[in-house]
């Protein structure tokens, strides 16, 4: 991976940690609002350092929960598919102009989710086995569909060969080379099978620095794949939630138990558990208590370290990825630590609204063109 790219999205995140005393990103939100849900323009770096160091290597985001507007928006500018496993999902994948690969999954897949799926466009289905095939031809009829066969090492080159598939997908984290090449030799079998297929997924990274290992590896698979047969991996959604945060202004205080507005948020999702605990950024030690009023009930935001603070400070939280904010508008923090105040907006939505504005200025004139 790109060193430069890599040292900067690493001294953006530094800095993010010590966002809290940093005045000048603190002057920007004076003012604005108290609580601001921003993305660290790192991600996009990184993404963008993943499909300069591995060509052709193309990129899949199968969220779980995380499926924000704007962030899919983001995805959609950077060249990423999804796989959609859900109606809301759908719904929101909708909402924009999606260019990319929907790839629909297989865990609840439904006859009205597969209805619904097919007359959004998507015409991609992963599927296990030929009863998953029968199913899904059911739910809409005899049409012109694809299928992506969901690979693992109890399946025989010999069982597949009656399932008409375009894709093959491997679940699970590639953590070593060596994890590249065993797959590969796995695929390679399906692949003596199965001459249609054009695309396979090798399975997900959860950290960008695993690309700088897996590389090589990645780069001599692709070598092997027959011609017109394109290599995908999946972004585990951990990647994006390292890239989220929320900063917040104490509104009150009592001892070391702090009152933030969280209103903005109709319900607040955190399972307590190490993966998802949301958080206070902090060195210090002190611990407390982080509150904040969500919808008609006064909510616990935090426990833990979260420091010593007076009201008007503000806090950097982090391990967000399960609150509920997909109606808000995400906020970008560039590599100088600069909020921009205006929310995510993609270059097809930029180039629809330049078209609409010029479609108004033309027909303004038109009408105040006065023919004698």
């Amino acid at each position: 991976m790109d060193t430069t790219t890599t040292n900067k999205a690493e001294t953006l995140g530094m800095t993010l940690r010590e966002a809290v005393g940093n005045k000048a990103l603190l002057q920007q939100l004076e003012g604005n609002t108290n609580t601001v849900f921003i993305l660290s323009d790192g991600l996009k770096e990184n993404i963008k350092s993943v499909q300069r160091e591995v060509p052709g290597l193309e990129l899949r985001y199968k969220p779980l929960s995380l499926y924000h507007a704007q962030l899919l928006e983001l995805c959609n500018d950077l060249g990423i598919g999804i796989t959609c496993c859900n109606e809301e999902l759908l719904e929101q994948a909708e909402k924009i102009d999606w260019k990319r690969e929907v790839l629909i999954g297989n865990e609840y897949a439904s006859n009205t989710f597969i209805r619904k799926a097919y007359a959004a466009g998507c015409t991609n289905f992963t599927v296990c086995n030929a009863g998953n095939i029968d199913n899904i031809l059911d739910a809409i009829g005899e049409v012109d569909v694809q299928f992506t066969l969901q690979v693992d090492d109890a399946i025989s080159a010999d069982e597949l060969g009656r399932y008409p598939v375009t894709g093959l997908l491997l679940e699970g984290e590639l953590e070593t080379p060596q994890d590249v090449a065993e797959r590969g030799e796995l695929l390679q079998r399906v692949l003596e099978q199965q001459p249609a297929v054009t695309n396979v997924t090798l399975g997900s990274i959860r950290k960008f620095e695993k690309v700088e290992q897996l590389k090589e590896a990645l780069v001599s698979l692709q070598k092997t794949l027959p011609p017109g047969c394109t290599l995908t991996v999946n972004l585990d959604q951990d990647i994006l939630e390292s890239s989220l945060f929320i900063v917040t202004r104490i509104l009150a205080k009592n001892g070391q138990s702090y009152t933030v507005d969280m209103s903005m948020y109709e319900e607040l999702l955190c399972y307590l558990d190490e993966d998802h605990d949301i958080s206070v950024i902090t060195d210090s030690p002190v611990t407390g208590t982080v509150l904040g009023k969500t919808g008609d009930e006064e909510d616990v935001i935090c426990i833990g370290a979260v420091g010593e603070h007076e009201v008007g400070e503000w806090l950097l939280l982090e391990n967000i990825a399960l609150v509920d904010c997909r109606e808000l508008p995400i906020f970008t923090v560039d590599m100088d630590l600069r909020l921009r105040l205006t929310e995510y907006q993609s270059a097809a939505r930029e180039i629809k609204e330049r078209q609409l504005e010029a479609s108004v200025r033309k027909r303004r004139k038109t009408l105040i063109t006065v023919t004698v």
